[in-house]
């Protein structure tokens, strides 16, 4: 059985979930939806509980998966897009293009709702509705409904959007800086990674590189601002739907797929090659140093993508070259806590996750660096 619904209590009002499910006898703790259900947690169930507690305090639904005895046993969390475009592979899934994401998501085709949420989502990219979709942990979508007009994970904002022609999306000369400062500022944003297993805000999740580049981007952005060295942004979309294809320890397929990437880039000395500067990018999700950016293009794996660069101050660009900024960092919170949440998740020990990253039975991922 499944339920989707915001939360209204867990377990005694009033009391901590660690206290709730210390107290807590064979029978775990209860679970109160807004829509009327209930369910069980069990005792050993710390995570399902924190997450669940985190999505209440924030308002936010949850999809939880239940045993026939009424018992959770999964969590996911639902998100709110607009749909893109819809393909069917020769398999007979439907791969699934959102906004805002830049990540593979794909319908089954022996996911038991495939009509009905096929046609939702159909009929929600004619009419430009938004949609909460539901993923699970394999990137399949679970459920597909009508979006709450007040969900906080709502990642795209269609009201702000501004022309291509606009003039602040245009990429402003930066300073170029000694090869060492790149290397410090790598390090002071490569410094924020999330503790997987607890993730304490402001941490930045580069260890769930599946999805939630651009509020990564923006949040380094933010740090090498504020270090008086503003970075300005590579964005690369694939030249066709899942073309970027990237290997990776930090995700248990051990590849991601992505239809577009954005990282921050930085101008930097490079006397030993002749030149007066070359360009890095700042991405720790892929690299373990400031990376030159044809090594950066090449580990994305298209190579007929298309790329281009902004000023920095831009939050999210699409391909068509519309944008919009987030001078304030609220909707870079908004995405960094949605998927610091699905990196908690997927690093909830087996068998309810994978285990935190990285992952050891995945090859060596991407070491190119600056040298």
């Amino acid at each position: 059985m499944s339920i989707v619904s915001t939360i209204r209590s867990i377990g005694v009002e009033g009391r901590t979930v660690p206290e709730v499910l210390t107290a807590a006898g064979p029978e775990g703790i209860s679970i109160e939806f807004s829509n009327g259900a209930r369910a069980r947690l069990a005792p050993q169930s710390r995570g399902f509980a924190e997450i669940i507690e985190e999505l209440r305090t924030l308002g936010a639904p949850v999809y939880v998966e239940t045993d026939r005895q009424g018992v959770i046993r999964a969590v996911w969390i639902p998100a709110v897009f607009l749909v893109q475009s819809l393909e069917m592979t020769r398999e007979g899934d439907v791969s699934v293009q959102l906004i805002i994401s830049h990540a593979r998501h794909v319908l089954r085709a022996d996911q038991p709702h495939f009509n009905s949420f096929r046609d939702i989502l159909s009929a929600a990219k004619v009419s430009a509705t938004p949609v909460m979709v539901t993923e699970n942990g394999a990137g399949e979508i679970i459920d597909v409904r009508e979006a709450p007009s007040d969900h906080p994970f709502a990642l795209v904002h269609r009201d702000q959007i501004q022309p291509a022609d606009a003039a602040e999306i245009t990429a402003r000369p930066i300073t170029v800086i000694p090869p060492e400062e790149a290397q410090r500022l790598f390090d002071l944003c490569a410094g924020t990674s999330c503790n997987p297993t607890t993730v304490p805000p402001p941490c930045i999740p580069f260890l769930y590189p599946r999805n939630g580049c651009w509020g990564r981007a923006h949040e380094m952005y933010r740090l090498m601002n504020a270090e008086g060295n503003p970075p300005g942004k590579f964005w690369v979309y694939g030249s066709r739907t899942e073309s970027l294809v990237v290997r990776t320890r930090n995700d248990p397929k051990c590849v991601v797929s992505w239809t577009w990437h954005v990282a921050p880039y930085l101008s930097v000395e490079w006397p030993r090659r002749g030149g007066p500067s070359r360009t890095v990018v700042i991405d720790p999700s892929l690299f373990s140093g400031p990376a030159l950016w044809i090594y950066w293009l090449q580990a994305l794996g298209d190579p007929n993508a298309a790329w281009v660069t902004s000023d920095g101050t831009v939050f999210m660009r699409f391909q068509d070259g519309g944008f919009y900024g987030d001078p304030n960092y609220t909707q870079t919170n908004e995405v960094l806590t949605l998927y610091r949440l699905k990196l908690k998740t997927m690093a909830l020990p087996p068998p309810d996750g994978s285990g935190p990253p990285p992952y050891a039975w995945c090859p060596v991922g991407i070491e190119r660096e600056v040298a």
